[in-house]
């Protein structure tokens, strides 16, 4: 495994393991106190760690108790001694209040910077594609076996 991948895998078990448990503090201890994040959600980017962490205490704040996940798959880094650049598609999973499962697919970015001695967060990015037709953002993804990255 190349230490691109290494630095990927650690930060994406990190960042797994604090979703199930609902933990900000291990989250936000990925990113750089001066992150620029653009999420999905609502605001064009968040500037700095203050602001990504309101939008986490938001989406905390906003699902039920009970079981939530964050799963990578496809992951792919790239980079040096410097700079990693991770790229994935993340499922977001949890149950309804009515006990169904539910989750969201998201395409992501991160650029990962050594920051002090330590690898951190720099830059995010989330999205999901767009249907030309309807304009609506699309949260499913549905892989094709003869497509898998479709």
């Amino acid at each position: 495994m190349s230490e691109a991948l290494s630095i990927a895998k650690r930060f994406t078990d990190t960042y797994s393991a604090a979703v199930a448990g609902r933990d900000k503090t291990a989250i936000m201890s990925l990113y750089a106190p001066d992150v620029r994040v653009f999420d999905l959600w609502s605001t064009w980017s968040h500037e700095g760690a203050e602001a990504w962490g309101t939008s986490l205490d938001e989406w905390f704040d906003s699902i039920e108790s009970g079981t939530h996940s964050a799963t990578f798959t496809e992951l792919r880094a790239y980079g040096d001694h410097d700079v990693v650049v991770v790229e994935s598609f993340v499922r977001y999973a949890w149950h309804s209040p009515e006990g169904e499962q539910e989750w969201m697919d998201n395409r992501l970015t991160w650029a990962i910077v050594q920051h002090k001695g330590e690898w951190v967060v720099a830059h995010e990015h989330t999205s999901a594609p767009v249907d030309a037709e309807n304009g609506l953002v699309s949260t499913k993804r549905e892989v094709d076996a003869h497509h898998p990255n479709s």
